[in-house]
């Protein structure tokens, strides 16, 4: 029993007892109520039991005192600390983005992907763009238009909060250039950043460590031509399989070229630059959609999602390539659909189903402000009402992108 029904309980025996003790009082004759010209009738004395049993039952059926939301929250919060699971502290931070607890929530929530088959099968290997393709693919970036973008004003697990780093100025290599003739080969990459490399495309680089291509990408920064390949490094149990557990998320590393006088270069190379995605693996991503904030620095848009507790939400990682070295600087929420959760579906109907397209707000800032333009509903809780989606604006920090107070 929890101490919510002991305390129900006890209150229904305490009105039992006191209508109880009212009628045997009053149906009882003292010394004195002769001279009262009420209380010396019976009946009326009956009448006054029956006026303190109907207020008994009024107040119990029609209290007065209404729960307040921070004791809403209060009892969220502490039934997140009783199951402890990483995607009930997500979900505490997408229903009270502002609460009391919001520090020590973002502590613990690891974002979702659902497993599948392709978690447990063979790592895939990206093949490189055969060179007359690559050339055709430096073209200028994408513009974000149509893009489905997104997460919450979306929190960034400790583990990879710790290794974002702000970019350094006028960084330097820690080694001298490298030519290769022909465009970029994942084997070269492994090879750069780990020393060993393998036909089959992954490598064992520790005991409990598989690596493998990502995917790559070519990309033009200001007049640079520019080719990345990025490594995740998956956890391995002893006997050499995934590791797919709810929070294991992978390691990201990457080796950049850029192309100098017909050749390609390496101009960076990064062996664990961040930590993102669950289950053993990393967002499945073929090529990712780029934002340019200006001309020399250029965000890759990771799409990741996961849902919890019947909530999808929908985001984006964002990965900016500046001072030839790359920086994982927060994420950006746009989407989220509750229509599959109890909140959604129960006799409140407090739904949320929005989403929203990525675009830079101009300005001479190093680092613009970043804008989420929403479509759909949104619920707001104070109001208790179903309202339009407000659109979000992220400012960068310093070290990443967060969501606009």
């Amino acid at each position: 029993m929890s101490c919510f029904e002991g305390f129900y309980g006890m209150t229904i025996i305490t009105e039992i007892f006191v209508a109880l003790f009212s009628l045997l009082w009053l149906g009882v004759p003292h010394s004195g109520w002769e001279t009262n010209p009420i209380l010396k009738h019976p009946a009326a004395r009956i009448f006054i039991a029956i006026l303190v049993i109907v207020g008994i039952v009024a107040w119990h059926f029609y209290p007065t005192q209404t729960v307040s939301d921070e004791e809403v929250e209060l009892i969220f919060w502490h039934s997140v600390e009783k199951t402890n699971l990483p995607e009930d502290y997500c979900a505490y931070l997408h229903k009270y983005p502002q609460g009391e607890f919001v520090e020590l929530a973002q502590l613990k929530c690891t974002p979702t992907i659902h497993a599948t088959d392709a978690i447990t099968q063979a790592v895939d290997v990206v093949l490189p763009l055969q060179a007359a393709d690559a050339a055709k693919a430096l073209v200028s970036p994408p513009v974000i238009s149509d893009a489905k973008t997104s997460v919450p004003d979306f929190i960034i697990p400790a583990s990879t909060a710790d290794k974002i780093k702000p970019p350094i100025e006028n960084a330097k290599p820690e080694y001298e250039l490298q030519n290769t003739e022909n465009e970029p080969l994942w084997m070269n990459a492994l090879q750069e950043l780990f020393g060993v490399t393998d036909a089959s495309g992954k490598i064992k680089t520790a005991s409990d460590k598989l690596s493998s291509i990502w995917f790559e990408q070519s990309f033009q920064n200001g007049k640079d031509n520019n080719h990345v390949i990025f490594i995740k490094s998956q956890p391995i149990d002893n006997a050499g399989n995934i590791d797919d557990c709810h929070a294991c998320g992978v390691l990201i590393g990457q080796v950049s070229y850029k192309q100098m006088n017909g050749a390609w270069k390496i101009i960076s190379k990064q062996k664990d630059f961040t930590k993102i995605g669950s289950y053993g693996d990393a967002p499945n991503i073929t090529q990712a959609k780029i934002l340019q904030i200006s001309s020399d620095k250029n965000i890759f848009l990771i799409h990741d999602s996961y849902m919890v507790m019947g909530e999808a939400s929908e985001w984006e990682e964002l990965f900016l390539f500046s001072k030839n070295s790359w920086h994982h600087i927060g994420g950006i929420s746009a989407i989220i659909d509750n229509s599959a959760s109890m909140e959604c579906n129960d006799d409140n109907k407090k739904c949320i189903n929005y989403e929203g397209k990525v675009s830079v707000i101009p300005s001479n800032k190093e680092y613009p402000d970043i804008l989420v333009t929403k479509t759909g509903t949104d619920f707001n809780r104070d109001k208790d009402k179903a309202i339009l989606a407000k659109n979000d604006v992220y400012v960068f920090n310093g070290k990443k992108y967060e969501l606009k107070p």
